[in-house]
């Protein structure tokens, strides 16, 4: 499995940041795969942004040496209205954005999920 076209190379420590704004409710959950495509490969660690009180959440993790595929997917919700605003960065680097509004009928509770990956290579 190659890597997704965009990689970001880093040291042991790498930082993850997840920013939303907006009046509809947007979490996010974050798998690191090491070694994808590999016999080996396997899921090395899960992230969850789901305090919807923090316009910011940042997680720090140590990883070893390595090639990880990252999948972020995001779940947008409609709460007061369905405007939202996300940005994850990995350490400073931006891998995946997007803005809107879900509030597409008179159906209360409208959303939508969306999926960003990314390659991460650690030294």
């Amino acid at each position: 499995m190659p890597l997704p076209p965009n990689v970001i190379s880093s040291g042991p420590k790498v930082r993850f940041v997840f920013t939303r704004t907006g009046g509809a409710i947007v979490h996010a959950r974050l798998s690191i795969w090491q070694d994808p495509g590999e016999p080996t490969q396997k899921r090395n660690d899960a992230l969850f942004f789901e305090d919807s009180l923090d316009e910011s959440e940042t997680i720090t993790r140590t990883l070893p040496a390595g090639v990880y595929a990252c999948v972020l997917l995001v779940f947008i919700r409609e709460d007061l209205n369905g405007t939202y605003r996300y940005e994850h960065l990995v350490n400073d680097e931006d891998s995946g954005r997007d803005e809107g509004d879900v509030n597409e009928s008179s159906q209360p509770g409208e959303g939508r999920a969306n999926r960003h990956e990314y390659g991460l290579v650690v030294s």
